[in-house]
């Protein structure tokens, strides 16, 4: 079986060339297009807009278990994905080109890709 690593990089550089994007959208339709591959849920993690033109400049893509479990006393809503800091994230910027390019990628997850992780990929 092949490593996340060697089809991260495989899928972006075959599909690109280099891994870089026309636009933001094309980034998010990119790693999504990997992680349902693998099987795991993505959500935005953090963006930035530009202070001259309010144009977004910095966006990371972070399996949907990033995070920290929140303790509270209270149930209000029952997560349906545990949250357990996973780094596992897709980091691109935009150039002075307007174009996008992966600032970072970090392939490893700290949990198992369960079936949770693959329905959450899928949208279910």
């Amino acid at each position: 079986m092949l490593s996340l690593e060697v089809i991260a990089s495989s899928f972006m550089l075959l599909r690109y060339g280099f891994v870089g994007f026309e636009t933001e959208e094309a980034a998010y339709a990119s790693y999504r297009e990997y992680v349902w591959s693998v099987g795991f849920g993505i959500a935005i993690k953090a963006s930035r807009r530009s202070k001259k033109n309010g144009k977004f400049i910095d966006v990371k893509i972070a399996c949907s278990r990033f995070g920290s479990k929140q303790e509270s006393s209270v149930t209000v809503n029952l997560q349906s994905c545990i949250k357990t800091d996973c780094k596992a994230v897709m980091h691109v910027k935009r150039t002075e080109d307007e174009n996008w390019v992966m600032y970072s990628f970090v392939k490893e997850h700290n949990h198992e890709i369960t079936e949770e992780d693959y329905d959450n990929a899928m949208g279910r």
